[in-house]
């Protein structure tokens, strides 16, 4: 496990092409910057809520399965208009992690990968991404069951 929340690889937004639009509080990008931030791409009912149990164990991480402020709040919206993942982002979602007591922050929400994964990438953060891959049929009778 900790190896997975050391991974070299890193994603980062790039800063020099935002827009104002984009710009984030200076204040909350400090504190997010001591932040190690770990998302899930899914394609859902693919194991991120057992990964999320199993990553809670770990000591220094706050592992949270569609945590509140909640991606599902705005999704709906968001083919209609993008720029509220940026907003979401920004206003509710990034200083809930901020305020999080744990050096580490992993999310397992399947909701990242539908237009999340783009504001953060606008709002210059730097991220961790774990893509979570089950058969397709197997996903299907899941849903199915549900």
């Amino acid at each position: 496990m900790k190896q997975l929340l050391n991974s070299p690889i890193v994603l980062r937004g790039s800063k020099s092409s935002r827009s104002n639009r984009f710009d984030c509080d200076e204040e909350l990008l400090a504190r997010l910057a001591s932040k190690n931030i770990v998302m899930v791409i899914s394609p859902g009912r693919c194991g991120t809520e057992f990964l999320q149990k199993l990553l809670a164990l770990v000591p220094d991480v706050f592992a949270a399965h569609e945590q509140e402020p909640n991606f599902e709040t705005v999704l709906s919206r968001l083919r209609r208009n993008p720029w509220l993942a940026i907003e979401f982002c920004r206003e509710s979602k990034l200083p809930f992690i901020a305020s999080c007591s744990e050096r580490n922050y992993v999310e397992t929400s399947h909701l990242f990968g539908k237009g999340f994964f783009e504001a953060f990438l606008n709002l210059g953060l730097s991220f961790k991404l774990i893509f979570l891959h089950r058969n397709p049929r197997d996903v299907a009778l899941s849903h199915l069951r549900v």
